[in-house]
C-alpha cells in the first residue's frame, strides 16, 4: 500500500516537473526536433531522479516497519518493483494527449509536443535499487550491535585456555 501511494506521488511529481519535448508530424509520424531529443532523454533522467527519491522513502517506512527481516525484504523489493511499473502507468496517463496520435490525422510539419517516455528497461531498477539500499543500511544501522565481551565472562567457570 505505501509503495502505491509513493509511486502515484512520484508521478505527480514527475509529470509536474517534466517538460515535453518538442517535434513535428511527419507523414502520419511524430518526430522529435533538435531540442526536443535532448527533452525526451530529461525525461527518462527525471523519472530515475523521482523513483530514486520515492525508493528511499519506501526503503525508510520499511526499516521502521521491520518485524520479520527477510519478509520484510521480500516486500521491499516487491513493492518497488510495483511500483517502478505503477509510477510509469501513471505518469501515461497524467501526460498531455498522445503525440503519435495525434500526428495521424494532422497536417505534414505541425508543430507538437511529445510523450512522457521511459527510454530503455534499466531506468525501471531505480525503484528497487534504491529502495533495498536504504532498508538495508537503515537496518544495519539500527541493527544492536554486540558488544565486546568481557574476558572473565568468556568461560564460566573462570580458567584461562590461553
Amino acid at each position: 500500500m505505501v509503495a502505491v501511494v509513493l509511486a502515484t506521488l512520484t508521478a505527480l511529481v514527475w509529470v509536474t516537473l517534466w517538460t515535453p519535448p518538442t517535434g513535428f508530424a511527419w507523414q502520419g509520424r511524430f518526430l522529435l526536433d533538435s531540442s526536443g531529443l535532448r527533452a525526451d532523454v530529461d525525461g527518462t533522467a527525471l523519472y530515475v531522479l523521482c523513483a530514486v527519491g520515492g525508493g528511499v522513502l519506501l526503503g525508510v517506512f520499511a526499516a521502521f516497519q521491520a518485524h520479520e527481516p527477510r519478509l520484510t525484504l521480500t516486500a521491499v523489493l516487491v513493492g518497488a518493483g510495483l511500483a517502478a511499473v505503477l509510477m510509469v502507468a501513471w505518469g501515461h496517463q497524467l501526460e498531455p494527449l498522445d503525440a503519435a496520435r495525434l500526428a495521424k490525422s494532422a497536417a505534414d510539419g505541425t508543430k507538437m509536443s511529445g510523450d512522457l517516455t521511459v527510454v530503455g528497461r534499466a531506468p525501471l531498477l531505480a525503484w528497487p535499487i534504491s529502495a533495498l539500499a536504504s532498508y538495508l543500511l537503515l537496518v544495519l544501522w539500527l541493527t544492536p550491535r554486540d558488544r565486546a565481551v568481557a574476558p572473565e565472562s568468556v568461560l564460566a567457570d573462570g580458567r584461562d585456555d590461553g
